[in-house]
């Protein structure tokens, strides 16, 4: 081995050391530095990622899972402050926000249509809520998921189980005077989950 090439390995040594142990200093240097000369690192910032789009692109898909990973630890730890800082910033901008919905909505009609083609049981369900909450005064708060030739069964003014549709319509029953609702319910609790 050559003198100069272990000069480079003893400075990176050195320089490794001298890192570690100037750890606290560096970051205060860097945050200093940053304050002081904000505008030109946005500014070069803002040209490099013009001029150089797919390095971006490229760092993503390269560390998609380490990204998402960092993203989802961050939100488990700060979800009350990020909840909190979405409802305030939508409040602070509803008229913004109304003009990107409507403007998105003429932009995208089919959305809705192959949402509703696409999701028959998730628009069943929300036809549903809808119709109980203007027309019998009934809220909708399902306690077990939606499965194929069930029908919704309030246990109470709030809350509702899917039942199968045969025992639904079998036993004559009403949640405002009480009729038959011991029995139906007993068959309800065996569907709960």
């Amino acid at each position: 081995m050559s003198k100069w090439s272990e000069r480079i390995i003893n400075n990176k040594e050195y320089q490794k050391k001298w890192e570690e142990k100037n750890k606290e200093y560096r970051r205060e240097y860097k945050k200093q530095y940053y304050i002081e000369n904000r505008e030109r690192i946005l500014q070069h910032q803002k040209k490099y990622r013009i001029e150089y789009p797919e390095v971006k692109k490229e760092y993503y898909q390269k560390n998609r899972d380490k990204i998402s990973e960092r993203y989802k630890g961050y939100y488990q730890e700060n979800k009350d402050k990020i909840s909190k800082h979405r409802r305030n910033y939508h409040q602070e901008n509803l008229e913004k926000h109304s003009k990107q919905t409507k403007k998105w909505r003429k932009e995208n009609p089919e959305y809705q249509k192959n949402r509703r083609i696409n999701n028959p049981e998730k628009m069943k369900e929300i036809d549903k809520r809808h119709y109980n909450k203007r027309k019998r005064d009934l809220g909708f708060k399902p306690l077990n998921k939606y499965f194929e030739g069930s029908e919704a069964h309030h246990i109470n003014k709030i809350d509702i189980i899917y039942i199968p549709k045969e025992i639904h319509r079998n036993i004559s029953h009403c949640l405002e005077n009480n009729k038959n609702m011991e029995e139906i319910n007993k068959f309800a609790m065996n569907f709960k989950i």
